[in-house]
């Protein structure tokens, strides 16, 4: 399906051609289904642009390049995410906020 937003950044009108159905778009809008839920077979810039009307190439121009799940530390060096201890965590820091 052909979708047209206007972007909030540029103002101008842009179009994608988004492997989406109106169910899906109902759901979302409609049933208040969340994005992802409704549709999962998008990928996450093809949501965005759906919801919020940014194309791929403005989130470039805004945010340098593709997605990426990677994090990294000041020195740029890929970190490994460690939540195991995250509930404990999360206790202390609220501990301390008492």
């Amino acid at each position: 399906m052909l979708i047209h937003k206007v972007s909030p950044i540029s103002k101008k009108l842009n179009s994608m051609e988004i492997d989406v159905t109106c169910s899906q778009i109902y759901d979302w809008e409609v049933e208040g289904m969340l994005i992802q839920n409704a549709m999962p077979n998008l990928t996450s810039r093809e949501r965005d642009f759906i919801s919020i009307g940014i194309g791929p190439q403005e989130w470039d121009d805004m945010f340098g390049g593709e997605e990426s799940d990677d994090v990294y530390d000041d020195d740029r060096q890929k970190v490994k995410l460690d939540f195991t201890n995250l509930e404990r965590v999360i206790e202390e820091i609220e501990g301390g906020r008492k």
